[in-house]
């Protein structure tokens, strides 16, 4: 399965999906804050995890947004 799917990309869209609800849906502050906060934390393990077993595929990504950047 792992052949298939760019893990990287997946983070990107969970991530986007939790700032899209704190911006559009959720109104109380204070879960927004605790919710962006852990979500952002998720996504610095996730991405640690995801880089130390890459597939070829995912190489190819990370490499094109570390020239991006």
């Amino acid at each position: 399965m792992n052949k298939y799917i760019n893990r990287f990309k997946v983070l990107f869209v969970l991530w986007a999906i939790l700032l899209g609800y704190c911006a559009f849906i959720s109104t109380n502050v204070y879960f927004n804050a605790i919710a962006i906060f852990g979500g952002f934390c998720a996504l610095i393990l996730g991405f640690a995890y995801v880089e130390e077993n890459m597939n070829e595929k995912e190489e190819r990504f990370f490499n094109t947004i570390a020239n991006h950047f």
